[in-house]
């Protein structure tokens, strides 16, 4: 009997490594009160959250490349209306430029709402809030640091 088959096999794969990313978040919902009516988000360590079925037209409409088995981000419906309501003023100067608009709000969805999160974002300022009607002390993200991959930021 040989075993020359599974070694192949065995330094092939030692040679050859797959790259496993965790899905994780920096954020779920929204705390505190920024200014205004702006909100902060959240602070949240953990694995993405089931959409409510209530959020999936958004998901749809917002962010199609999210919409597909079950939907598991690191944003809830509240934050997609958020979204919703922050690319209006975008529209009105992108509107004639659909795919400078589509590749906006592409990057807003991956911001606000990626499974991916914690492979780049990261909390650097946080602060904890009380809220008043539930009396929850929650921490609000007030600062974030960003990863930019070369690739990405010479559009390759």
């Amino acid at each position: 009997m040989s075993v020359r088959g599974p070694a192949l096999g065995l330094l092939l794969l030692l040679f050859c490594p797959a790259q496993v990313f965790s899905q994780s978040c920096i954020w779920y919902g929204e705390c505190g009160i920024a200014s205004g009516d702006k909100r902060y988000n959240c602070r949240y360590s953990g694995p993405p959250n089931p959409l409510p079925h209530n959020g999936y037209d958004l998901v749809q409409e917002l962010c199609p490349g999210f919409f597909f088995g079950e939907v598991r981000l690191c944003c809830d419906v509240q934050q997609l209306h958020t979204l919703k309501d922050n690319l209006q003023l975008p529209l009105q100067f992108l509107s004639r430029c659909p795919s400078c608009f589509y590749n906006l709000v592409n990057l807003f969805c991956e911001l606000t709402c990626s499974p991916r999160q914690s492979q780049f974002l990261n909390v650097t300022v946080a602060e904890d809030y009380v809220d008043p009607t539930t009396n929850e002390t929650r921490t609000n993200v007030k600062e974030l640091q960003y990863y930019v991959g070369e690739r990405f930021a010479n559009g390759k």
